[in-house]
């Protein structure tokens, strides 16, 4: 299994499983997949918690979440497949 996500300057990594935006985010996240494997999509707060959890089948290739009923703060978003395993930090701010 891989694991990918951003690098210690804040760049992404060329082969990355998906991509969000904005990112810092204000109230909606776009999050867009780059392959057309099924797979879970997960939100953790910055205690572990997990907040959201979502599968997606292989049709899904955007997806966009309404951000606005968590709190300001750090979050992790994980997308993971059969394969691949990445986890980004989102920041929310209101």
């Amino acid at each position: 299994m891989q694991y990918k996500q951003k690098n210690e300057l804040g760049e992404y990594d060329p082969e990355s499983t998906f991509s969000v935006a904005p990112n810092p985010v204000l109230d909606v996240l776009q999050i867009t997949l780059a392959s057309d494997l099924p797979g879970m999509l997960s939100i953790f707060d910055h205690l572990g918690r997990n907040i959201y959890q979502q599968s997606l089948n292989r049709d899904t290739h955007v997806l966009r979440l309404d951000m606005s009923l968590y709190q300001s703060g750090l979050y992790y978003l994980k997308w993971q497949t059969a394969t691949t395993e990445e986890t980004q930090k989102i920041i929310l701010v209101h």
